[in-house]
């Protein structure tokens, strides 16, 4: 990309600022009340994403969008919030989850609509991509450094700006969530190949190492959230490896290292735990969770028995058990 075609630093930072308002923010706010614990969270992403529209707004109007590329995702949202509909109205989904599916349609819609102007702009919605898929890696990046500090250092964590993990060897991030933080470290991991080739993230140009760094520290934080999500989506990267012929040879090979490496972690946190004598599920079984106040220090390992394989043994056939 020339010089040309990216755009004044103000507009560049006003979107960079944006965007990690929109994206990244929500899922580092750890400050939370119930019942509804994830209420400030969403409210945040509606007014990131919300402020963001509202700047660029002269920009999309003066644009348009075409529609016709739009199309499947439309069509994927209007399914949806039929779905909305139909389980209000003809069946007993309460009005207020309705409705707040149907507000958080309705912004994806816009969204949609943002990024259908964003794919016309003079550089191809590069620099737009390029914003997004920054605040989503470093809202992994961060969160996967919580996750670390949850698992291994759990006294630090103050439950203000880092949230106590309810299962204690689990790295559970701000999202409060295993499988939650593990889908959004594997998309972190995932936008960080564009910005790793292009070797930009945010407003500096890194070295191809630093790239690499984050994306071990991702691979990690999938570890420590002992997820079968991320699992399987550590899988799909190297499936992604072999069918995307486009991909230059290091983000080839990038995606190929990416089990070895998470096979590395867990032995290694594995050793660890067994040495430490640490509450880990990862020591001893996958699926195990640790019976323990949230924030206390790990005991010794101690954790219930396993539940999830019995679960997964009671969808097969009689026979087959």
């Amino acid at each position: 990309m020339s010089t040309t075609d990216l755009p004044a630093p103000p507009e560049r930072s006003a979107l960079i600022v944006g965007t990690l308002l929109a994206v990244a923010a929500p899922v580092l706010l750890a400050f939370s009340r119930t019942p509804t614990v994830t209420m400030f969270n969403h409210l945040l992403s509606f007014l990131g994403w919300g402020g963001l529209l509202l700047t660029f707004r002269g920009a999309v109007q003066a644009s348009g969008v075409q529609w016709r590329q739009c199309a499947p995702m439309l069509l994927a949202l209007v399914l949806m919030v039929g779905a909305a509909l139909w389980s209000w109205w003809g069946g007993a989904w309460p009005s207020s989850l309705a409705l707040s599916g149907l507000a958080l349609l309705g912004g994806a819609a816009a969204v949609l609509w943002a990024a259908g102007w964003a794919r016309r702009a003079r550089d191809g919605g590069l620099e737009a991509f390029h914003a997004f898929a920054s605040a989503v890696v470093l809202a992994g990046v961060l969160s996967a450094v919580i996750a670390v500090l949850q698992v291994f250092l759990p006294s630090w964590i103050d439950g203000n700006v880092m949230a106590h993990s309810g299962l204690v060897g689990r790295g559970v991030g701000n999202l409060r969530q295993p499988n939650h933080l593990s889908s959004w470290l594997m998309w972190a991991l995932i936008a960080l190949l564009p910005l790793a080739e292009q070797r930009r993230f945010l407003v500096w140009r890194l070295p191809t190492a630093a790239f690499a760094a984050m994306g071990a520290l991702l691979v990690l934080g999938v570890v420590l959230t002992a997820s079968r999500t991320g699992v399987l989506g550590i899988v799909l990267l190297v499936l992604w490896a072999v069918v995307d012929r486009r991909l230059s040879r290091p983000v080839r090979w990038a995606l190929w290292a990416a089990p070895l490496l998470y096979i590395v972690f867990w032995f290694l946190l594995s050793l660890w735990a067994q040495t430490t004598q640490h509450c880990n599920p990862l020591a001893k079984d996958f699926f195990a969770v640790c019976d323990q106040a949230p924030g206390e220090q790990p005991p010794p390992f101690q954790c219930q028995p396993p539940q999830r394989p019995m679960t997964w043994r009671d969808l097969l056939p009689p026979a087959a058990r």
